[in-house]
């Protein structure tokens, strides 16, 4: 009937009249870049350390840059980075844990391409005996995750924020940073199936209480050695945080020269501290001396 109100509109068509309209739809927040973190991952640069758990010798870990490959898909070069961890000591007396890492990540961006993590077990029984867990970056922003554990697979997809690292390449940012005390930085990082937001503070200068012996034979400076202290949260695929997930604490003493090498590395994310002390660092191949013909 010409003349008549309209009908008044109901749900979403009222609330768009409203002058400011709260969308409570949830998307991923699209998040800021790293910068790129390729060039400081250097083929042939390798790591060792002990680990100790609440001070008592628990094993050994190595990671390292293997080298730089073609992408066999045609995408742009990629850095192959692996790590290797294995428990001893009177741990390994109970059960002895290998953990293998393989990771290929873009050799400007350091963005993950492929992960591959396997876990052995041998002695007491536990859930299983082996697991490899694959993950095969989509772009950033989607994840494929195959998580095989003796003889059951299960595939799951993953949506994440975009600054997204695996592990690896989490630790070679957290290498990477060059904070001034107070100052922070911000990334996610995919362990396996868990995706974790990892924020870092830097502390300024913090000489170590004992330098590792490799420290002094590699010249570094006890007083130009720079503390990063991180907090490490469980989130969701919005980068919020889970209710009632515990956070862990980690800290992180690097060289203040050009070669930030990881001296001594700290975390509460097991049942005690958790410390990786450096033992042997191999520069990158660029760097190394020649050998006599």
């Amino acid at each position: 009937m010409r003349g008549a109100e309209p009908a008044p509109l109901l749900g979403w068509g009222a609330s768009l009249l409203q002058p400011q309209f709260e969308d409570h739809t949830r998307r991923p927040s699209a998040g800021k870049r790293p910068p790129p973190l390729g060039p400081s991952l250097r083929p042939g640069e390798r790591f060792r350390y002990d680990v100790f758990f609440s001070g008592n010798p628990t094993g050994i870990a190595e990671a390292g840059v293997v080298s730089r490959e073609p992408d066999p898909e045609g995408g742009p070069p990629l850095v192959k980075l692996n790590a290797f961890a294995r428990t001893s000591g009177v741990v390994a007396l109970l059960t002895t844990i290998t953990y293998e890492l393989e990771h290929l990540v873009d050799a400007y961006t350091g963005a993950p391409v492929r992960t591959v993590a396997t876990i052995k077990r041998d002695g007491l029984p536990g859930r299983y005996k082996r697991r490899e867990t694959t993950s095969r970056y989509m772009g950033r922003g989607y994840v494929e995750i195959v998580d095989r554990r003796d003889d059951q697979s299960r595939r799951v997809e993953r949506t994440v924020p975009v600054d997204t690292y695996d592990s690896l390449a989490t630790m070679a940012w957290v290498r990477s940073l060059e904070l001034k005390a107070g100052e922070t930085a911000k990334i996610y990082a995919l362990d396996g199936r868990t995706l974790l937001r990892v924020d870092i503070t830097g502390r300024g200068p913090s000489p170590l209480e004992s330098m590792p012996t490799i420290g002094t034979a590699l010249g570094v400076d006890p007083d130009k050695v720079y503390e990063l202290e991180g907090v490490i949260t469980r989130v969701d695929a919005h980068g919020a945080a889970i209710p009632g997930k515990r956070t862990y604490q980690l800290r992180v003493w690097v060289s203040g020269d050009e070669r930030r090498i990881p001296l001594v590395l700290e975390s509460d994310m097991w049942l005690g501290v958790i410390r990786l002390i450096l033992t042997q660092y191999d520069p990158p191949e660029d760097e190394a001396e020649p050998t006599a013909p």
